[in-house]
């Protein structure tokens, strides 16, 4: 497949902010406290705590023995969850950092961690399982999802009308399984393209990773993909449909991140780079230039005009729009 070598016009960042000692791989806007907030989560075992508007730090919090994969934020804005290669899932609370609960029935690296409530979170890893927890009591999963055994799990998302949990695999696949009843429903193997690489490059393991998926109100979604693709689905009774297929990016895509209106999507690279794309074009609008590693994350906040992104550079940039 040939790529889409339009370059869209930089925009440089407006801040930069430096504070952790390792890569960072994931950043999350908190909105719901009086002055927003940035937080990031790093290899360096930390996530920190930033002042938006101010471009200060806020806050550093020990968090696990090892990297802190993962971050997100609960819907009040009230608490931060955190995965690691600990092996553990932990909850904190956003105002002084204190832990509120930790959760430990993982068995191996656990890579993503997301709110589905106030109350609720979903973890997954590589020891193959995907778990709901009840923060009020982290002793034990709620409940196990009935997994196909198959996958390395990377991400997982709730559709809209939370009906399906989608969860991605390091084996190019999205499975899916009834969000109340725990019962898996589909497996759906992407077919990940080697052509779009140099014909003489070598493999020690081939691009199969899906790293992300968000989904949009209508229950559409998409992912990210190691084969530089972002890729469009419709959630259907029967599974996913791919809808559509869009390249720029001129290394593994690592994050794509929907706005709240629904207007733009961003999307990170292991180039380096990260793009914004208007929902309606296949084509990027703007290309955000500063990181001199792997962006690995972006977040926005909810009126649009501002981005954050993560980077393997050990940096945190804004963009205004």
């Amino acid at each position: 497949m040939e790529l889409n070598h339009y370059m869209p016009p930089e925009k440089n960042p407006v801040h930069s902010m430096v504070a952790h000692h390792d890569s960072i791989d994931f950043v999350r806007i908190n909105e719901k406290t009086s002055s927003p907030q940035i937080v990031s989560a790093s290899h360096d075992d930390t996530f920190k705590i930033w002042d938006l508007e101010k471009k200060s730090l806020v806050n550093s919090c020990h968090a696990h023995n090892q990297g802190v994969f993962c971050c997100d934020i609960s819907p009040n804005g009230k608490q931060i969850a955190t995965c690691s290669p600990d092996q553990t899932v932990a909850v904190w609370d956003s105002s002084n950092c204190s832990q509120v609960a930790r959760g430990t029935a993982h068995t191996y690296k656990v890579y993503f961690v997301t709110y589905v409530s106030e109350s609720q979170l979903v973890s997954c890893g590589r020891d193959k399982n995907v778990f709901l927890w009840d923060v009020r009591n982290m002793s034990s999963p709620a409940k196990s999802y009935q997994v196909s055994g198959n996958g390395t799990f990377r991400s997982v998302a709730l559709s809209p009308d939370r009906s399906t949990l989608i969860a991605t695999t390091a084996e190019s696949a999205v499975e899916g399984f009834n969000f109340e009843s725990g019962e898996r429903i589909f497996e759906h193997k992407v077919d990940y393209d080697l052509s779009v690489f140099p014909a003489d490059k070598q493999w020690l393991v081939e691009p199969a990773i899906i790293y992300v998926a968000r989904f949009f109100k209508d229950n559409s979604f998409l992912t990210c993909h190691q084969d530089m693709a972002i890729r469009k689905f419709q959630l259907t009774p029967s599974g996913p449909q791919q809808t559509g297929i869009l390249r720029n990016h001129l290394d593994f895509v690592r994050h794509v991140e929907i706005s709240e209106n629904e207007d733009i999507f961003v999307s990170t690279s292991q180039d380096g780079s990260a793009r914004i794309w208007d929902v309606s074009s296949a084509t990027p609008i703007w290309n955000l230039v500063g990181h001199n590693q792997i962006a690995s994350c972006a977040a926005i906040t909810s009126d649009s005009k501002t981005i954050v992104t993560s980077s393997y550079d050990q940096s945190l940039k804004i963009y205004r729009l």
